[in-house]
């Protein structure tokens, strides 16, 4: 998924529900460049601050047009076409963002599927 299927699904959800990465419950807080391919971003996690759907759309958005410095170095511009990974600053996951739905009511769930890093 990319940043801008991103936004355009987080719109589609009420405001106030709350987002949590499956399946282990970690709580989306803000993005970094991916170790794993310094163009991309990820979005990181914590288990700790709440994060509403309103949250993650403003933080999304910041994102837009933003330079990000890769892990190694360079400056790397972060479009709506820029892929989305699930991972922490200096880790390399191996999971791209494929899915945001809201199955249950107040809720909303981000998931990730296993790729290789070239």
């Amino acid at each position: 998924m990319t940043l801008g299927e991103l936004i355009n699904t987080l719109k589609s959800f009420p405001k106030d529900y709350l987002v949590f990465i499956k399946p282990y419950d970690l709580i989306p807080h803000g993005f970094t460049s991916y170790r794993g391919y310094y163009d991309q971003l990820a979005l990181e996690y914590d288990v700790e601050e709440p994060c509403t759907v309103e949250d993650l759309l403003k933080i999304a958005k910041k994102v837009l047009g933003k330079e990000f410095m890769g892990y190694k170095g360079g400056n790397f511009l972060m479009t709506k076409n820029t892929p989305v990974w699930i991972s922490n600053y200096g880790n390399t996951s191996n999971m791209l963002l494929t899915k945001v739905e809201s199955p249950f009511t107040g809720y909303v769930y981000i998931y990730g599927e296993y790729r290789e890093v070239a």
